[in-house]
Formats: C-alpha cells, structure tokens, sequence
C-alpha cells in the first residue's frame, strides 16, 4: 500500500509543478536538472535503469541506462551526481531521456545574458539568469538591445497575477518582485515526415496531425503499447490498494473515450500476475468484452482529457508511443535541441527594477532575499535532511552579487566565508542566513515530503538522520502534513490485508 501511494502522491504533486509552467519571482523553466542517484536497478523489465531525485522537482526521476538515455560507458553509482536533460512528466513521475555525469563546467550558472553582451551595460548586474537594473537610463538601454534580438518584454505591472492578487504596483517596486519578463518565441515542432517547423502547441496529443502535411505527430497508445493501470475504486472485502494491472493495447478510441486491450494480463510494478488477475477480476463491472479483428479484446473507459469524474482506471504508466516529430529551437536560422546547453542566448529572463530599493540594511530576514536571487527560499523543511548536497559554491557566488550589489553587508567578507558553507539544503541555508544577522529568523516547516521519505525509509529498513527523525515527528505533528499523508495512505481498518 505505502509503495504504490508514496508513486501516485509524488505523481499528483509532479502535475501541480508541471501545470504551474514558469513562474516570475523564485521559480525558473526546467529544461534540465542535476540529480543525484539513489538506485541503479541493473534488471529492468526494459533494461537496466535508474532512479534519482533532485530538489528541483517533487518525486524521483527515472532514466534508462541504453545507450540511447546514458551517454557515458561507465554506468552511475549511488550517490553520484548527474546531469539529466529532455524531461517527460508521467502520470506516475518524471522520466528523462537524455543524460549522464556532472561536470565541472556545469557547475557555471546558465547566464547567457553574456553572450549579448549585456553585463557591459553600465548599471545592469546579471544574478541567477535574471538582470538586475540600477537605473531607468539602464533600463532604456537594456530594452533597446534586447528588443533588438527579438526578446518580447512583458511589463508585469499590467500582469493578470498582479491584478487578481490586489498587489500593489509600489509593493512590488519596493519588495524587489520582477517588473519586467523577456522571453524568445524561439520553439518549434519539427515534423517527421515533412520535416516542416510547426507549432508546437497540441503537437504531443494523441492524434495530432501536421498542419503542413497532415501526418500524425503523435499516438500516446498505439497496437502494442504496454499499459500499466489500477482500478480507481477497489470492492470492499478485499484489498487491493497495492495492486496495478500490466496489459497490452490494441488501440485507443480517444473520440469516443475508449481503450482496447488484449485480454493477456501481466504482472504490474507492485503486484504478482495472480494478484493483477485477482484485481482485475474484482472490478468485471468496469470492462466488457468486445469483439475484435480475429480475437475478443477488453473495452475500457479512458476519455481524452482523463476526468477523475468518470474515469474507472488510473493509468500510471504507458509504454511504446508513436513519435512522428522533435522539439527544436530556432534562431538566427539554425537549429538547435529543445534542450541545450549550447543555446547562444537565454530563451527567457526577469528584470528588476532596483532604483526603488534602499540598500539592504542587515536583518533577521535579509537572508531570504539573497537566497531569492538564485530562486531559492529559507524553508529548510523544503530539503532532504540527511546531509545530501544541495548548494554549490557558484549559487553561493551568484548569491554573493546580490550582496555587494544590494545590501550594506561586508562583501569581502562574503567572498571570504562562502568556501566554508555547508553544501546540504539545511546547512547552506543555517550558513547564509548567520551570515546576514546573528538571530536570523530562518523558516522550517517540515511537510507531507519529510514524512514520506521518512516512512519509506523505517519500511525498508533504513536507518535515518538525525534531521531526518526530527522532521519526521514534527511534520506528523502538523494537522495538515499529516492529514496530506493520510489522505496518500488509507489505513484501510476492518479490509482484509
């Protein structure tokens, strides 16, 4: 029961960080990661792959060890740190397609606002991928050279966000959020059979066609794709919260909101064949047989968009899609992979006006704004807690601008101490706020995740931290965290077992 709910929570809250796109102020577009390895499973039922986490996303994620993923000939170690690129949400969790280790350049931050040139600029300082602009003379400049490339610019002022909240346009200008937002419509979809650039917009939705052509672009399920699900609602008297169902797929009539599948039933990531069959069975009011070219094939219901309304299953993995094009991104007439480091400009930034703040006095909650400028917060319970590493000595460099530029601290100081940082998520945190006051008020709210990766770790025999255990119990203590957990986890009193 823990396994299979600790995958659909981590894919419930993987959806809410997908759906939420960028975001102006303490968030960035993912398009790569660094992760860290947890497990190496050598005998996959598909090839040997791995599984890692990273503080970037909630959940783990998953990336195969065939030479088309891994780009390295030794393979990854527990603990190791890597570099994964073109990342794909799944209903269970994220899956990424491209990887392999970290590098020390990797190291550098993604700044491609000096490839234009743009640091040159007298009055505009480059922290964290964003521009940071000291004056409206700056800021003309800035506007006219990036405007000049192609950059749209948003002026947030007149932002929908800002308006539905009630925020306050001084609010904003005196609280350092970002005034301005420039990005590249530099995205396209190349298709496979044209090789045509196209929108990009619906071009991974099952049946879409080319505008150009009118190929398909993508089938999610196709004649032989493998499916792997569990039946929304179990029966009572039996328990079926760990059961998922393997099955292969003949087709999926997404119009009518149908899926068809061979009858053969194999086992699922948490349950034996027998255990699937049983399940399966148990829910014989949810399926038909229908007859099919040759041979009877089961009929489902799975609508297009899926609606937790009328749905009977919830997929958790699909197999075996039909890609018929590719992601790139164009510029100057060249292409370039969706996901590169080698793009020469940056396809987005935020811009902050900084005339309308005084300089940064010292404070019990000044560290939240150094740590802003690399998008971080100062909730330590946001962290892993077993002394992983988080930070690295560039974020605490990057962060190291902000503080010459910004604030009335001793700089040199800060350039001096930062090689004695500590690296892990709470630590770093502990270390960057002790440095802006001596009784920093630092946020801790351990959440559902502590109790997760705590959980997990008791029932797999694993011993746990020290910060580990005190986040446990103090996000158990919390009526919300647990009731999250709870709510994950259905005691299931008085079913069978």
């Amino acid at each position: 029961m823990l396994i299979l709910a600790v995958a659909n929570f981590f894919g419930k809250l993987s959806c809410r960080v997908c759906s939420a796109g960028s975001f102006q102020k303490g968030g960035v577009t993912l398009d790569s990661v660094r992760a860290i390895v947890q497990t190496v499973i050598q005998d996959g039922r598909h090839g040997p792959f791995v599984v890692a986490t990273t503080d970037q996303l909630q959940g783990s994620v998953t990336f195969s060890l065939e030479s088309t993923v891994w780009k390295e000939e030794d393979w990854p170690e527990k603990g190791m740190v890597v570099y994964l690129e073109k990342l794909r949400q799944k209903r269970a969790g994220w899956r990424a397609k491209m990887g392999r280790f970290w590098k020390p350049s990797d190291e550098q931050p993604q700044q491609g606002a000096k490839s234009m040139d743009l640091s040159l600029i007298e009055g505009v300082v480059s922290i964290g991928g964003d521009l940071y602009v000291k004056s409206p003379e700056a800021l003309e400049k800035l506007f006219a050279e990036l405007r000049s490339v192609g950059y749209k610019i948003e002026d947030l002022r007149q932002a929908d966000y800002r308006k539905k909240d009630g925020v306050a346009v001084e609010t904003m200008e005196k609280e350092g959020w970002s005034l301005w937002f420039a990005s590249l419509n530099v995205t396209r979809a190349k298709c496979g059979s044209c090789h045509g650039l196209i929108s990009p917009v619906g071009v991974q939705h099952h049946g879409h066609k080319c505008e150009l052509c009118d190929e398909v672009t993508y089938y999610e399920i196709i004649d032989g794709s493998e499916v792997r699900f569990s039946f929304i609602s179990s029966h009572e008297g039996e328990n079926y919260d760990l059961a998922d169902i393997t099955m292969k797929a003949h087709h999926w009539d997404s119009a009518a909101g149908y899926l068809y599948l061979y009858p053969e039933i194999y086992k699922g990531l948490f349950s034996s064949v027998e255990r699937a069959k049983r399940h399966f069975e148990a829910n014989k009011d949810k399926w038909k047989i229908s007859e099919g070219e040759g041979r009877d094939l089961i009929k489902i219901r799975y609508s297009d968009p899926w609606n937790h309304e009328t749905a009977v299953i919830s997929m958790s993995d699909i197999r075996g899609n039909y890609w018929n094009h590719q992601i790139v991104q164009i510029w100057e007439g060249r292409e370039y992979p969706e996901f590169t480091s080698d793009f020469p400009v940056p396809t987005s930034m935020s811009i902050y006006e900084t005339w309308h703040w005084p300089l940064l006095e010292s404070s019990p909650i000044l560290h939240k704004r150094v740590l802003s400028a690399i998008h971080h917060n100062d909730d330590k319970g946001w962290h892993y807690q077993d002394g992983r590493p988080y930070f690295t000595r560039k974020m605490f460099a990057e962060m190291g601008k902000f503080v010459r530029h910004f604030t009335k601290l001793d700089a040199d100081a800060w350039d001096e101490q930062i090689s004695q940082f500590r690296l892990d998520g709470p630590g770093g945190i502990d270390d960057v706020a002790a440095f802006c006051h001596p009784r920093a008020q630092v946020e801790n709210r351990p959440n559902v995740g502590n109790i997760l990766v705590g959980m997990g770790k008791v029932l797999s025999g694993q011993k746990l931290a020290d910060g580990e255990l005190a986040a446990l119990a103090d996000a158990l203590k919390d009526p919300t965290e647990a009731g999250k957990f709870a709510e994950a986890f259905p005691l299931n009193r008085g079913r069978k077992s």
